[in-house]
C-alpha cells in the first residue's frame, strides 16, 4: 500500500507542475464568474425575482467554474502537445472572459439602465 501512495503523490505532484501555467488563468476566469454571479444577484434583486434561497443560485456558478476550469486545462494541453505555435490557452481563456463580460454587461444594464459595451461602441464609432 505504501508504494501506491508514493506513486499517487508523485502523479499529483506531476499534475501540479504540468498545469502550473494555467492556475493564474483559472483564477482570473473564476474572478469573472464570481463578478457575474454577484451582478446577477443584484439584477435579480432589482427585478424582484430574488428568492430567499440564494445558496441554490450558486450551484450553476460552481458548475460553470468547474467546467471553465476543465476547458482551460484542455486548452493548455492543446497548446503544449498539439499546437505549440497557437496560443490556445490565452485565446480560449479570453473567449470565456468575454462571455462573462457580456453577461455582466447585461446584468449591469438591468441594474443601472445603460449598457457599458454599447456606450463604448458609440464613443469609438465615428459619427456620420
Amino acid at each position: 500500500m505504501n508504494k501506491y501512495y508514493e506513486y499517487l503523490v508523485g502523479f499529483i505532484a506531476w499534475l501540479g507542475v504540468y498545469f502550473n501555467p494555467t492556475f493564474s488563468m483559472i483564477l482570473i476566469v473564476g474572478f469573472f464568474i464570481m463578478s457575474d454571479t454577484i451582478l446577477g444577484i443584484l439584477a435579480a434583486r432589482k427585478l424582484g425575482t430574488l428568492d430567499h434561497k440564494v445558496s441554490r443560485k450558486f450551484r450553476p456558478a460552481l458548475d460553470k467554474f468547474i467546467g471553465y476550469g476543465i476547458v482551460v486545462l484542455v486548452a493548455h494541453v492543446i497548446e503544449t502537445r498539439f499546437l505549440p505555435d497557437f496560443p490556445a490557452l490565452k485565446v480560449i481563456s479570453g473567449y470565456l472572459m468575454f462571455i462573462e463580460l457580456k453577461s455582466m454587461d447585461e446584468n449591469f444594464k438591468v441594474i443601472a439602465g445603460i449598457s457599458i459595451f454599447s456606450s463604448i461602441i458609440k464613443k469609438i464609432k465615428p459619427a456620420k
